[in-house]
């Protein structure tokens, strides 16, 4: 059993940290790579955990599809955030969000410090970075 939480941890981070790259680069999260998390999500939450939560993936779904449409969050964020939360106990929701945050303030403190200094004007934050990095958080800290 730990051999396979580890092996789904190895090839979540990998596919994360190719979801950030693609983010920074090209501000696009691939929908072939959500595919994949979402069955590396449900995977994990039914053989780690147990259990596989639906709600609260589904109200991050509708709730971030509002906000897309208001043009205040990418959709491929809200997409990342649904299929990670798939795999997370209910327990760990709310330390997940914070963790983003926590990670998305930086982000974008230093886009505005590199607008400033290059003198561009980037109005996007590539926001899937913070979602990556809070998910890896919130792993670790289970």
């Amino acid at each position: 059993m730990i051999l396979i939480n580890y092996s789904l941890f190895l090839i979540t981070a990998a596919v994360l940290i190719y979801i950030s790259y693609s983010d920074i680069r090209y501000r696009k999260i691939p929908n072939d790579f959500i595919i994949v998390l979402f069955f590396l999500s449900v995977t994990q939450s039914l053989f780690v955990y147990k259990d596989l939560q639906i709600l609260i993936p589904v109200l991050v779904l509708i709730i971030g599809f509002v906000l897309s449409s208001m043009n205040l969050i990418g959709a491929g964020d809200v997409k990342l955030a649904t299929v990670l939360l798939f795999s997370l106990p209910e327990s760990s929701n709310q330390l997940f969000l914070i963790l983003v945050a926590m990670c998305g303030l930086p982000l974008a403190i230093c886009l505005l410090i590199f607008n400033f200094v290059t003198k561009k004007n980037i109005k996007t934050v590539p926001y899937g970075v913070a979602i990556a990095a809070g998910y890896l958080g919130t792993l670790t800290l289970l």
